[in-house]
């Protein structure tokens, strides 16, 4: 059914453009008027990287409409859209013009797509970056990452070229591996492994050495941070009858015995309670320095070629470490006093460039016993710790045990790395 006839003040209306009487399909059904043009042109203007159908000019009949498809390019969009000038809102890429009736000039212009990069972390898979990137560029990816300690950055997931829509693009971190060596006392490699940061190494079975007892390893490995060596520690054994791990003096004839300035006396025994003799301090000097060859034979009647300690006592003589007892002899089998002793470690020390400062013995009962020969070395030897006396007394003129020559040769050593 057809509406009622249309009115225009500008013409007449004269019927209708086609025959409804027997409709069989969809049809458009134009209202006709006399003394009135029936036509006008629609002319549509694509921009670049695009098009539009129907395109260039159409003619339209008069208050009628006009449907137009727009088609961007790959990679594009519409940007706008100009109707005799003017932005027009265009749904879906298409635009109805209705009621036409003027010549109307139709622009589209496109514009082309950004899209979104962004940049995920790839241990956290936090996004810490979204780049905006046009179609077809490529995205420029930043050299700096997330830093996450004990991990390092191994590269991107993609490598951001030719954009053509939004898209994500990892950056893949390794978790950092070290080698830890194991050696053993004298750096024989034991086991080298890899392992990644923060977990354990695994030591390798406990090694073995003569005369020792293994105690562990010199460094922590349970949280690996660095490449590290961890070297096995072992403590000496001392197997002498006579000296106990209780003792006072154990430690220093374990250290004096393994580094081989003192030996025991047989039998399995140390003696450490027999009296030093004079022969017996100048040799545990002479093993301290490494016992170089002296420059000439002793020049003591008292001291044969073949003594044990005639090396010794030449290289002490020369060094003026020890100068014998005024008459041509060394008197090498005597009993060393304390203050004796002291004395030669004051010259020995001298020998090897270590200061000598002189301290006080006030604090001590008998420091007027102090022979003058030795008050300058008995000072130093109170200053530096390695005569302590009993508390009260120095005992300057009492023998000298092995022990205690033992215990001062090993602060004496400890003043020496300092």
């Amino acid at each position: 059914m057809l509406p009622p006839e249309p009115q225009r003040e500008e013409a007449a209306f004269t019927g209708w453009s086609a025959d409804t009487s027997n409709v069989q399909q969809d049809m458009d059904v134009l209202a006709q008027y006399d003394g009135l043009t029936d036509k006008v042109t629609v002319n549509v203007i694509a921009g670049e990287n695009g098009t539009v159908d129907p395109l260039g000019e159409t003619a339209c009949f008069y208050d009628g409409e006009l449907k137009l498809t727009i088609q961007p390019n790959e990679g594009y969009h519409t940007d706008r859209v100009l109707v005799n000038g003017e932005i027009t809102a265009c749904e879906d890429n298409t635009l109805t013009l209705e009621h036409i009736r003027s010549n109307t000039t139709v622009t589209v212009l496109f514009a082309r797509n950004t899209y979104t990069v962004s940049l995920t972390d790839g241990l956290t898979g936090n996004v810490f970056a979204a780049l905006p990137v046009e179609y077809g560029e490529d995205a420029v990816l930043p050299e700096a990452t997330p830093w996450h300690e004990g991990y390092h950055f191994t590269g991107w997931s993609a490598d951001g070229r030719n954009i053509t829509a939004d898209c994500t693009i990892t950056a893949n971190y390794e978790q950092n591996s070290y080698t830890v060596r194991f050696v053993d006392y004298d750096g024989t490699e034991l086991s080298s492994q890899s392992v990644f940061w923060g977990e354990a190494a695994a030591a390798p079975e406990a090694p073995a050495r003569e005369g020792y007892t293994f105690t562990g390893w010199d460094a922590d490995f349970s949280n690996i941070r660095k490449d590290l060596t961890v070297t096995a520690q072992y403590r000496f054994v001392l197997s002498f009858a006579d000296v106990s791990e209780t003792d006072w003096f154990c430690e220093d004839v374990r250290w004096a015995v393994e580094n081989g300035i003192f030996q025991g006396v047989g039998n399995g025994l140390f003696a450490p309670e027999q009296a030093l003799t004079r022969g017996q301090l100048v040799t545990v000097l002479y093993r301290m320095v490494g016992s170089p060859e002296p420059k000439a034979e002793a020049n003591f009647r008292d001291v044969a070629a073949d003594s044990y300690y005639a090396k010794a006592v030449a290289w002490a003589n020369e060094n003026g470490i020890v100068l014998g007892m005024g008459d041509g002899t060394f008197d090498p089998d005597s009993a060393v006093t304390r203050e004796q002793m002291v004395t030669i470690f004051f010259r020995y020390a001298k020998f090897c460039g270590v200061k000598t400062e002189a301290g006080m013995l006030d604090a001590f009962r008998d420091a007027a016993s102090v022979s003058d020969y030795a008050r300058e070395a008995m000072g130093w030897a109170v200053k530096a710790g390695l005569v302590k006396g009993d508390g009260q007394d120095l005992m300057p003129k009492a023998t000298a045990s092995r022990a205690q020559a033992a215990a001062i040769l090993h602060r004496f050593a400890a003043v020496v790395e300092k």
